[in-house]
């Protein structure tokens, strides 16, 4: 069962000046096919607990997969239900006119970032006293970013209308329908390199995505769904040919 509000987070674990920690378990509840809609109260800054209204979307197509790139390629199940399973949760902030929020949960940690509206402020979660790549596990902390918030006006260009188009290449949009972006991602050995393992990689990228989808999906009206992924565990990898593209 999904916490209430205020049991979302808990103090910093013992010796952390500062931050909190995500409630045990959260990530799983959060997963239940039952839950769609959910009430957050988190600790961001020096605003102190903010309460967000969430709605989960999908970030990953449900035939997702991630091959693990090689002179032997294989397909990697596990990983690719680790993308597919990753919990995406978009929405607003409490008495924030014009704020947007994501989170994303799974495996091996969180992501987010919470945006206030009309300047006043950009948000990302990080860890404390950590700089491990990936998700954020342990000890975490909503710290304001550089710059304010989001444009009044969409940074993509413009607002997409039903007509414009379905899935790429696929022709008109049926009124009321949302397009969608399916995207793949190679990810070289130098990317891969900054990560403890493949599972970690995996559900980075597919955070990414869903920070990107989420953004998309508010100022545009699109999603944006990771439908491939590769991973390069090889030095020797693809990207140091001479004609790199020449494969494809």
């Amino acid at each position: 069962m999904v916490p209430e509000p205020g049991a979302w987070t808990a103090p910093s674990a013992e010796g952390a000046t500062h931050g909190f920690v995500f409630a045990s378990g959260l990530a799983l509840a959060l997963a239940a096919d039952s839950v769609e809609r959910v009430r957050a109260e988190v600790p961001v800054a020096e605003l102190g607990k903010l309460e967000l209204r969430l709605v989960k979307f999908r970030g990953a197509a449900s035939d997702m997969r991630v091959e693990i790139a090689g002179a032997q390629k294989a397909r990697a199940l596990e990983l690719s239900a680790l993308a597919q399973g990753l919990v995406h949760l978009e929405g607003k902030v409490d008495g924030y006119a014009g704020s947007s929020c994501y989170l994303a949960f799974g495996s091996t940690g969180a992501a987010g970032w919470i945006d206030l509206g009309d300047g006043r402020g950009h948000f990302t979660l990080r860890r404390v006293g950590s700089d491990v790549r990936g998700l954020c596990a342990g000890t975490v902390e909503f710290v304001r970013a550089s710059g304010t918030s989001a444009p009044d006006v969409p940074t993509c260009g413009g607002a997409l209308h039903a007509g414009d188009g379905g899935t790429a290449g696929f022709g008109a949009l049926q009124a009321g329908v949302r397009p969608v972006v399916e995207l793949a991602v190679d990810m070289d050995y130098d990317m891969r390199a900054n990560f403890a393992s493949n599972e970690a990689a995996t559900e980075y990228t597919g955070a990414l995505v869903g920070a990107v989808s989420a953004i998309y999906r508010r100022d545009v009206g699109a999603s944006v769904k990771l439908v491939y992924l590769r991973i390069y565990n090889d030095p020797a990898d693809l990207f140091n040919e001479p004609d790199p593209l020449g494969p494809f």
